[in-house]
């Protein structure tokens, strides 16, 4: 029989141009990680990984993980208030499995995770993934931030101006990992600072 654990667990996917395919998680924090995960410049992929540990019993421990491949390495994501509870053989099994697959722990806490500006800026963003941008709105945002290091939101839009809507444009490109939109200094709004994704 299946543990409640496991049943939410496959209970939601997530899905976004940093990942190759979906990855099943927990919903909650975790979700709104991978969110603020998938609108950070410094992580380059997502993906979810199975791997399982032979125990000295000879029984198999399986589990899976979100790796987080960044600038500066590949990481697990250990969202705090959704890790498993382990016994310590176990955990000291998981620990050794991460170590040889060259991952450390990309440690959250709720508070982290939850903190402003970044946590209600990174859900209005992502409202906006599936908003279709047409290529010519994606060429003229493009072409407007070719020659600068950032824009601010409010100027990038007075610049790309209709038919299509530039500030939804400039959201789910965002979503879409072409845009680099700056969450951490203030709530999303007009002086937002957004730059092409090299």
């Amino acid at each position: 029989m299946q543990s409640r654990h496991a049943i939410a667990f496959r209970s939601q996917t997530f899905l976004g141009a940093k990942g190759l395919r979906p990855i099943p998680h927990p919903g909650g924090l975790v979700g709104d990680a991978l969110i603020q995960c998938s609108l950070d410049p410094a992580v380059l992929r997502l993906e979810f990984r199975r791997a399982a540990q032979q125990e000295a019993s000879g029984v198999a421990m399986a589990f899976g993980v979100i790796c987080v491949e960044r600038r500066d390495g590949p990481y697990f994501l250990d969202v705090v208030p959704a890790r498993r509870v382990r016994s310590p053989h176990r955990q000291a099994a998981f620990d050794d499995t991460m170590a040889a697959l060259g991952l450390r722990p990309l440690t959250l806490t709720g508070d982290d995770i939850m903190r402003e500006p970044r946590f209600r800026s990174a859900r209005a963003v992502w409202q906006h993934r599936r908003f279709r941008t047409s290529l010519d709105t994606r060429y003229r945002i493009k072409r407007a931030l070719a020659d600068v290091v950032d824009m601010s939101l409010d100027e990038l839009c007075s610049i790309v101006s209709g038919p299509q809507d530039p500030l939804l444009s400039v959201l789910s490109l965002a979503c879409a990992d072409m845009l680099e939109i700056d969450l951490e200094t203030q709530v999303i709004g007009p002086g937002t600072r957004v730059r092409w994704r090299d």
